[in-house]
């Protein structure tokens, strides 16, 4: 049997040889023709010419790949059978499955391979493609640099300005952030006096001092006359119960001495000097909260490069804001700083420039965008709208979808080139042109759909694939 598989496997290569190196020798040929002005214009001699277009052939390979399967595969299966060798196999006892198996699992294999190459390889393609052309460029660096970006990473909270990324090196220029703060960073009021009253207490001659994390030696702090602590969420009732050092019983209530309450809700630690049943007033209350939404921190620096898995900012300015509103943030300057906690690495931001200059041109018409991609920026934006929800879905099952394009040509080419007798050759040829055609018809149509929303991102991206393989198998079942 494995001499039958190599055998089988060596009668397709020629074919399939033959149609890929035509393919690209076509393609060359004429687009080497049509751009060949440009080419000069550009200084580029014939070693740059020749790594150019290595560098483009995984895009040819995408494409041309599953024809060229098709092409010589039917050429192999119609060669087979009108020399009737596939009547002496079936003869012989071997099933048709048995038979067709080495073609399958050629047809695993290159699928396997373009999803590979769509991963490994393609998606900086066409970026060592642009450094290529601009290589005798004088502002050659200057193309690296993508200046006055804007962009959020939802998921974190943060909204990100640069005015300029370097898409090779990932270095930034005049970088800034802003973000709410993360629940290391808390916030401390003090009160002369609370009262309990419409449900809430209302705090008189308050200060709140906002701190960065548990170590910050210089927060921020303002004065307030009055203000309605809705955060403080205590009732009397609870203060009644909490700890204190000493009771009074008076005609007109309980005055209870020093007390000090443990967490209540979203309330942390408290203590007051004092507290009277009898006008549920506190006395010097101190307590503390988890920072909320109201404080947020914005910072800014000169440069910034990525080092050992995080962001190294230099010429760094902090502000941290208290509250919506904060006309004097607690500022300071470092010369250099490391946050922890920004997630955003160079492939995200290249993810992030890569899809969004291609939203703006509308140059997606198909599957453009690797999966990493894809993840990367959803990351970023894990509440896109409908509209750009399916457009980006489409492009994530798209680029799933295609490469195994070849193995659903190799289930259409399975009937069309088993079925016994003499025919000729270019049977096999004809068949295959009107197979590609409703195929890529199909797929274009799909894609559309998947797009614009009108189906679901996986059903317009799998759709031909799913349709040409049922089909492949029903004639398959047939041809036995």
């Amino acid at each position: 049997m494995r001499l039958l598989d190599r055998y089988l496997i060596r009668e397709l290569m020629m074919p399939l040889g033959v149609c890929l190196g035509g393919f690209f020798i076509f393609w060359v040929g004429f687009d080497l023709l049509g751009r060949l002005s440009e080419f000069r214009s550009l200084h580029l001699k014939a070693g740059d010419l020749a790594e150019l277009y290595w560098q483009q052939t995984p895009d040819l390979l995408i494409t041309v790949l599953p024809v060229a399967l098709l092409l010589g595969l039917l050429y192999a299966l119609t060669t087979l059978a009108r020399h009737q060798e596939i009547t002496a196999m079936r003869s012989a006892g071997i099933s048709l499955v048995r038979i067709c198996l080495p073609y399958i699992t050629v047809g695993i294999f290159a699928s396997v391979f373009l999803l590979a190459l769509n991963e490994v390889w393609f998606p900086d393609a066409l970026d060592r493609v642009d450094r290529i052309k601009q290589r005798y460029s004088t502002n050659q660096e200057k193309r690296a640099w993508r200046e006055r970006l804007i962009f959020q990473n939802r998921s974190a909270g943060r909204n990100w300005h640069l005015g300029a990324f370097n898409l090779n090196s990932g270095e930034m220029r005049s970088p800034s952030f802003r973000e709410w703060l993360p629940s290391a960073a808390h916030r401390s009021v003090t009160a002369a006096v609370a009262r309990f009253t419409d449900g809430s207490w209302r705090g008189e001659q308050v200060q709140e001092s906002v701190f960065r994390d548990e170590e910050d030696s210089n927060p921020g702090t303002r004065d307030t006359g009055v203000l309605r602590l809705t955060e403080f969420t205590v009732s009397p009732a609870e203060v009644l119960s909490a700890r204190a050092e000493s009771t009074l019983e008076l005609t007109n209530g309980l005055l209870r001495i020093n007390l000090i309450g443990g967490s209540s809700g979203a309330v942390g630690s408290w203590q007051a000097v004092s507290f009277s049943s009898a006008s549920n007033e506190l006395r010097e209350l101190t307590f503390l909260l988890p920072a909320t939404n109201r404080l947020e921190r914005y910072v800014q620096a000169d440069t910034a490069s990525w080092t050992q898995g995080g962001w190294e900012f230099r010429g760094v300015r902090e502000y941290l804001y208290r509250f919506t509103g904060d006309d004097n943030p607690v500022a300071r300057t470092l010369p250099t700083a490391v946050f922890p906690g920004l997630d955003e690495s160079p492939d995200l931001i290249r993810s992030e420039i890569k899809i969004s200059a291609r939203n703006t041109l509308k140059v997606m018409r198909k599957p453009r965008l690797s999966v990493r991609e894809v993840i990367n920026y959803l990351r970023l934006h894990p509440d896109l709208p409908a509209s750009e929800l399916s457009y980006i879905e489409t492009q994530f099952h798209a680029r799933l979808a295609a490469p195994w394009t070849c193995l659903v040509v190799v289930l259409i080419a399975i009937p069309f080139g088993v079925p016994v007798g003499r025919r000729n050759v270019f049977y096999g040829v004809a068949g295959s042109i009107g197979i590609a055609f409703a195929y890529f018809v199909l797929q274009r149509l799909g894609y559309a759909l998947g797009q614009s929303g009108t189906v679901p991102g996986w059903v317009g991206a799998w759709l031909p694939n799913a349709a040409f393989a049922l089909l492949g198998l029903f004639l398959g079942l047939r041809a036995r």
